[in-house]
């Protein structure tokens, strides 16, 4: 999707990485912690009353639908 004009993603480029490395670091970690969070609301949206654990492996699963390196936990999932 590009619903960002070039000069506005040119002014984000050059923030970002006016960062320090551990600055920019924490900032994808923070990203990937919203977006388990977002994914993890959704499923508990649409699945309600589930334990935690199914929870979790909800998640698991949704995670393996986008990551192809993660396909090898299938076989371990109930």
């Amino acid at each position: 999707m590009a619903d960002t004009n070039k000069e506005m993603q040119d002014y984000q480029y050059k923030l970002v990485m006016s960062k320090t490395p551990e600055e920019r670091f924490r900032m994808g970690l923070e990203m990937m912690e919203a977006g388990r969070e977002m994914m993890l609301m959704g499923i508990k949206h649409n699945k309600p009353g589930l334990s935690e654990e199914e929870y979790r492996i909800e998640l698991l699963k949704r995670f393996i639908l986008y990551d192809q390196s993660l396909h090898w936990l299938k076989d371990h999932l109930p």
